[in-house]
């Protein structure tokens, strides 16, 4: 939960309505994420086009290392993920193996092993681009022209400007 985590506005949406029935969460996000975008605001954009870059390209010029860039997540609070039951995809494909997954205190307080289980991860994993590429078909934008961007932007966005609001910011050059 110290890393940079890409969603895409969809799972923005998700979280968004997820906050909005959540008024605790939701404060604690806005508060959150005010640090965030301060402690992030100086290198997020120049990071994510090196990343872009060594992935899209496999074009490395030195800029950056992956582990550059790690602020806590801002719906991390406490330790604890407040939006656990509609996390993102990148969040639902690392591996958590903290000190309450291994000697958990109760049979259902493992979180890692609730929701999605081992069994079912590669169906979901293999299914996920042509889902989320019939979702863009369905909006009418061509998924090529969304431009990646972190997931607590995508969400404050969403909580700020709304679902017409997003998708201009996802789709902004700049």
């Amino acid at each position: 939960c110290k890393q940079a985590v890409l969603a895409n506005p969809f799972e923005a949406v998700l979280i968004g309505i997820y906050l909005s029935n959540h008024q605790a969460q939701r404060e604690e996000f806005v508060q959150a994420y005010a640090r965030w975008d301060l402690e992030t605001r100086s290198m997020r954009d120049d990071f994510l086009a090196w990343a872009e870059r060594r992935y899209r390209d496999n074009a490395d010029d030195g800029k950056y290392h992956f582990s550059d860039f790690h602020p806590d997540c801002p719906f991390l609070i406490d330790g604890l993920c407040r939006i656990y039951p509609v996390r993102p995809y990148a969040c639902r494909s690392c591996l958590a193996l903290t000190e309450e997954c291994a000697h958990p205190t109760t049979p259902g307080s493992r979180p890692g092993f609730q929701g999605m289980d081992v069994g079912s991860y590669p169906h979901y994993k293999k299914n996920y681009q042509s889902f989320l590429q019939s979702l863009w078909m369905r909006c009418g934008i061509e998924s090529k022209a969304v431009r990646n961007r972190f997931m607590p932007e995508l969400v404050i966005v969403f909580l700020d400007r709304g679902v017409e609001g997003l998708l201009e910011f996802s789709l902004a050059a700049g």
